[in-house]
């Protein structure tokens, strides 16, 4: 099962979001790959690595360059994954100009795919050709959406966009097949009336659990401190949560 992480808009909770079902999956005996498409690495900084060890191996900024395969490398979390880099948003440029250009990760992660119970790709906040690559890929798309005004603009989008895969002939598996709601402030009554709005858009691909505001995440992020993961915080008890809902709508 390859699973795309999509939101066109930033700092939503999306590479935490794959992080955390990542980490969790792996936690539950899963063999676990992570793709990050993000120029911004920051799941690959997560993860443990930095920029000068992306560059020293395979990566998706080197496999777009040179064509060469992808090459998974094992994080100490037991997730295997295959870094981003800053420089890839260079390379994003560059593929304008190619042919077949939005088919490039679906071949290279055609020989892996097998080898995991689950790949989960961590897409840009864009909706260009990196995003396209990973939903031309995948076998379904999970959104992570703030609640927040404005929220289903951004998911109309994201809709457009799958659809337009489907309908150009780039990937007749791809749907959104889940939608999770972070940062959501339980004392907001703004929060909850959002909230409702966008279940009665989506309805049952909304998935139960939400994810809360929770400066333990922010840490994990910042940090790279998974094992925040395993604690009792209202932020990791949600993502544990949302990782056993995962597992049942996929059959992981």
């Amino acid at each position: 099962m390859i699973i795309a992480v999509v939101n066109q808009k930033g700092g939503v909770g999306k590479t935490t979001t794959c992080v955390a079902l990542a980490y969790n999956l792996a936690r539950s005996g899963r063999r676990v790959l992570v793709v990050d498409m993000d120029p911004q690495a920051n799941t690959t900084s997560t993860f443990g690595l930095s920029p000068d060890d992306a560059m020293a191996g395979s990566s998706t900024f080197a496999y777009f360059v040179t064509r060469g395969p992808l090459e998974p490398r094992e994080t100490a979390s037991g997730v295997h994954l295959i870094p981003s880099h800053i420089g890839l948003a260079h390379t994003e440029r560059s593929l304008y100009a190619e042919v077949a250009r939005e088919q490039r990760l679906a071949q290279g992660l055609r020989p892996l795919a097998a080898s995991y119970d689950v790949v989960l790709i961590d897409c840009p906040p864009s909706l260009g050709i990196l995003t396209y690559n990973a939903l031309a890929a995948c076998d379904t798309v999970l959104a992570p959406i703030q609640v927040e005004p404005y929220a289903m603009d951004g998911v109309s989008m994201l809709l457009d966009t799958v659809h337009d895969v489907r309908a150009f002939g780039l990937n007749d598996r791809c749907e959104l097949g889940g939608a999770v709601l972070t940062m959501v402030d339980r004392r907001r009554n703004v929060d909850a009336r959002i909230a409702d709005t966008i279940r009665d858009a989506l309805h049952e691909k909304v998935f139960r659990t939400i994810i809360p505001r929770d400066v333990r995440l922010v840490e994990m992020a910042e940090n790279g401190a998974l094992t925040l993961l395993d604690g009792d915080s209202q932020g990791a008890v949600a993502y544990r949560e949302l990782t056993k809902e995962v597992m049942t709508r996929w059959s992981l």
